[in-house]
């Protein structure tokens, strides 16, 4: 439940942020304060028309010339020896600005209109000297199949205001959109690199890539392209084109996740639509009012998609990532559409809020992919290590068996003692008391040797009632010592097992080395010493 309230709270970050980022800076009221004015877009005229944005007539030309007037005392009010026009998301594929029919400047590219220029802010300086008693502004547009203004007037300031107003629309507008083209590419090579290592091969990763690609040809459609190689028709049917299908590829990686087919079936119709319409239609009018009609398509599949996550019968963290990034591309979607109602245009500055919700959903499935990844790596590791401790440990006693006391002894580095441990007359205890007797005496001894014994010190059952410590860099009198001392308190030591109080003692035989020498010959030693101490009366040291 933590990792799903991580989620949504991730979502809502993401949301808020998006909005705050793309919303419309309005530079009316820092125009104002400088001593500037602003000129309504209801203001230009060409005859016909005013600057408000709008879809054009199929009759209509191609270069429109709207025109308006400034007074002298506005104007001369202003600092400086010039004063500056400010220009911003005037729709068309380029402009040209005229005062009082001196020419001032071009944006794009106005001869056969191979540009793509609305969403840039511009400012066109004009000296003081052109002013007149009667002053004309006038802007001529080449625009294919839009015109007008969108959310913005035209501001006329001084020098430093018109350059301190351009840098925070360029930030909002460009400067948010190639960062959002940055995220976009990082994303996609982080997602298909997570693919390519992961062992379960999730297609719903390289789908969401795929849209995500596509996502950042649309971006295009937020930058200023001051010159296009191929004509701005086929521009803008590739740019909307890419929108539905990284609309199309996000519908297949839910298909992928569910694997229900109808889940991409209003996304791939209305794909299919505007592909046909991108091929068959001549004008970008007719095709632009057939993806306006297609942009309703895009909400039912997000509505879709998100009563599906939402009430699905998993209650995995992928199903509340699906449900939280359809609900936020939702919103984001119905306020377009809203925008487009109201006022025939977008406030959205750059596609930095789409990217965002693209990023969170390739995140959050990559993090839920890793984790699960992790999750059986770590499983899988627990149970290797569980079968080596098996592989390597006494199952009656706990301690290590024959075969990796040897392996250790073979890779230990001198100077080392060996101690050979034989318990006395463990025989008659096994035909006494019976051999599960015998095996609650071997457990108590390698549970006293343990504590009794160094951290260093290596223990280990060699077979039968016979045990082995391997006493790292210990003297011969330290390792009798060490040993000695364990002996004795085994002696003292009283087992009680059913009812019966048992007394061991042990004999012992050392062997010790002072430079590298075969582990055979090592043990050899020890055993000979251990049949010493044997033979000696038992319950003894012997080196």
């Amino acid at each position: 439940m933590k990792g799903k309230r991580y989620i949504l709270i991730a979502a809502a970050v993401v949301l808020i942020t998006g909005f705050i980022l793309t919303f419309a800076y309005n530079m009316n009221n820092q125009v104002e304060k400088s001593g500037g004015f602003i000129i309504p877009k209801t203001t230009f005229s060409d005859g016909t028309y005013d600057l408000t944005s709008r879809i054009k007539d199929k009759v209509e030309p191609i270069i429109n010339e709207f025109s308006a007037y400034a007074s002298r005392s506005d104007l001369e009010s202003i600092a400086g020896d010039d004063f500056h026009i400010i220009i911003y998301r005037l729709n068309s594929q380029a402009y040209e600005v005229y005062f009082n029919d001196t020419y001032i400047g071009t944006v794009g590219d106005m001869e056969n209109g191979r540009s793509h220029t609305y969403n840039s802010p511009n400012s066109f300086a004009v000296s003081k000297s052109l002013i007149s008693d009667y002053n004309k502004i006038t802007i001529r547009t080449y625009g294919i199949y839009m015109t007008g203004l969108e959310t913005n007037s035209i501001g006329v300031t001084d020098e430093e205001t018109a350059r301190k107003i351009n840098g925070i629309l360029h930030l909002f507008s460009s400067g948010f959109t190639m960062t959002g083209i940055g995220a976009i590419v990082f994303g996609i090579l982080i997602s298909l690199l997570t693919y390519m290592r992961s062992d379960r091969k999730n297609k719903a990763l390289v789908y969401l890539s795929l849209a995500v690609a596509f996502l950042g040809i649309y971006s295009l459609e937020y930058l200023n392209l001051p010159y296009l190689s191929f004509p701005y028709i086929l521009f803008k049917k590739i740019i909307i084109c890419s929108l539905y299908a990284c609309i199309f590829f996000f519908g297949m990686a839910f298909r992928e996740y569910y694997n229900k087919w109808h889940l991409v079936g209003v996304s791939s119709t209305i794909f299919i639509i505007v592909l046909l319409a991108a091929i068959f239609t001549g004008t970008l009018i007719t095709f632009k009012y057939i993806y306006d009609i297609t942009n309703f398509g895009i909400v039912v599949s997000l509505v879709v998609w998100f009563i599906h996550s939402l009430f699905a019968d998993d209650n995995s963290e992928e199903r509340y990532v699906f449900a939280a990034s359809s609900l936020m591309l939702m919103i984001l979607s119905f306020s377009d559409i809203l925008q487009m109602v109201i006022i025939g245009g977008v406030i959205s500055t750059s596609i930095i809020n789409h990217v965002l919700i693209f990023i969170f959903i390739l995140v959050m499935l990559m993090n839920v992919e890793l984790h699960r990844r992790n999750v059986r790596i770590s499983n899988e590791s627990s149970q290797r290590s569980l079968f080596y401790r098996q592989s390597i440990t006494d199952q009656l006693t706990g301690v290590y068996n024959k075969n990796h006391m040897l392996k250790i002894l073979e890779d230990e580095i001198p100077p080392l003692s060996i101690a050979m441990l034989d318990l006395d007359k463990f025989k008659e205890i096994n035909d006494r008391y019976g051999h599960q007797c015998g095996d609650h005496v071997l457990e108590h001894v390698a549970a006293k040797m343990k504590d009794e014994f160094r951290d260093t010190d290596i223990i280990g059952r060699y077979g039968g009632d016979e045990f082995m410590v391997i006493l790292i860099g210990c003297s011969e009198r330290n390792a009798f010592d060490i040993m000695n001392r364990f002996r004795m308190h085994l002696e003292m030591d009283k087992i009680e097992y059913d009812g019966n109080e048992i007394k061991v003692t042990t004999s012992v035989g050392i062997s010790y080395i002072r430079e590298k020498a075969e582990v055979k010959k090592l043990i050899k030693n020890a055993d000979e010493a251990l049949y010493r101490a044997k033979d000696s009366g038992r319950n003894r040291v012997s080196i």
